[in-house]
């Protein structure tokens, strides 16, 4: 497996904090990457869109996403989106920006599921999967929203910066974590839908098995792959793992499994996503770890690293494993190394695949969120 990285640092993002940079591919080549800057944790600008027909060396007509907009919804709350990731529907031949809602105060995040404030909070707020459809003409549709009737009295249905099962018939398989009430602290669930998609809008068909683990916050931010006859899920947790489950049909999912290397050790990982990365007709997982001498970064979240998963076992080859993004900072002065971790893949037909992240030092006092790509080959 060979890297090459480089920093974007083209017109579109100049002076711009960018995060949350996520990438589709047209069938034609041409890319497809949607962004954001961040003001302040878990606070994010509106959804932005730019486009690249190099192969994502150079990027043009960076434009906001209007439906993915920020506006007050009064009491001097402001609703927002962020999370968004592009994918590709093939019935329709048309670009569908998702991510989730959230709401701020003029100044900040405001914790609708009562995780991290221990003042006010707005219950009654309900997040859910936002969408807005790339027309034909080039404009951006309206919002809409991924609220099946069968969780409207769930608090959350999130679906940010997740992979999905996307058929030719134009049918979907989406991965949500979710949370039903949490007065009654229950955790995030991850759960997958089946919608078919009109070119429009999207149409609830029916819900899987809720996948449980009863710590801290539950699991998160769940990433679909469709590989060698079989659907896998990895997931997000806060037990200082990784874990997936393997399901045939996409909706009923066996048992959750712990990732490990194949000498037997495990992914040592903290509350932060992975995704899956098809190159070379092989099967790859990427992640952020505790290597010992980043334990005192955010998270471990920095270096990103991809690993080869052995299929006949579900382990990770310890022997392919390589750095992402090259690491960038003083391990010895955790404030000043640029985090990773809200990362996406984005495959290519030729075997190769892409990467991109933001490189962001949130305790510096100017701000460099940049984003960065490397190409696996």
């Amino acid at each position: 497996m060979e890297i090459a990285f480089r920093t974007l640092l083209d017109e579109p993002f100049a002076g711009k904090c960018v995060f949350h940079p996520k990438i589709a591919r047209w069938p034609d080549g041409r890319l497809l990457m949607t962004f954001q800057e961040i003001l302040g944790s878990d606070y994010y600008g509106p959804v932005m869109a730019v486009d690249s027909d190099d192969g994502g060396f150079r990027w043009k007509n960076v434009r906001p996403v209007p439906g993915l907009a920020t506006w007050e919804i009064g009491d001097g709350i402001m609703e927002r989106h962020c999370d968004t990731v592009p994918d590709f529907d093939p019935k329709s031949g048309r670009m569908v920006a998702i991510g989730h809602n959230a709401y701020s105060k003029k100044d900040g995040f405001l914790d609708t599921m009562g995780y991290f404030e221990k003042g006010e909070r707005r219950g009654d707020l309900k997040r859910r999967g936002a969408y807005s459809v790339l027309r034909e003409d080039g404009t951006w549709g309206p919002r809409h929203l991924l609220d099946p009737d069968s969780f409207a009295e769930w608090n959350c249905l999130c679906c940010g910066c997740t992979q999905k099962i996307i058929r030719e018939n134009g049918e979907w398989l989406i991965p949500f974590g979710g949370l039903d009430d949490p007065a009654k602290h229950v955790d995030n669930v991850a759960v997958v839908c089946r919608f078919q998609f009109d070119g429009e809008e999207f149409h609830f068909i029916e819900a899987g098995e809720p996948i449980t683990l009863n710590i801290g916050r539950g699991l998160l931010e769940p990433s679909l792959i469709n590989f060698d006859g079989k659907i896998l899920v990895t997931l997000r947790a806060e037990d200082e793992r990784a874990h997936f489950a393997i399901s045939e049909d996409g909706l009923h999912f066996g048992s959750l499994q712990t990732w490990e290397f194949d000498d037997g050790k495990p992914l040592v990982t903290s509350t932060t996503q992975q995704h899956w990365l098809i190159a070379k007709d092989k099967l790859h997982l990427v992640y952020t770890q505790n290597c010992g001498w980043n334990e005192k970064v955010f998270r471990y979240r920095a270096p990103l690293f991809i690993a080869e998963v052995d299929t006949s076992s579900m382990r990770l080859l310890r022997s392919t494993e390589r750095m992402v993004f090259p690491f960038d900072g003083d391990v010895s002065n955790p404030d000043s190394v640029a985090l990773s971790g809200n990362f996406h893949p984005c495959m290519l037909p030729n075997g190769e695949a892409l990467v991109v992240d933001a490189s962001l030092k949130p305790y510096y006092e100017k701000n460099e969120g940049l984003a960065m790509i490397s190409r696996i080959f």
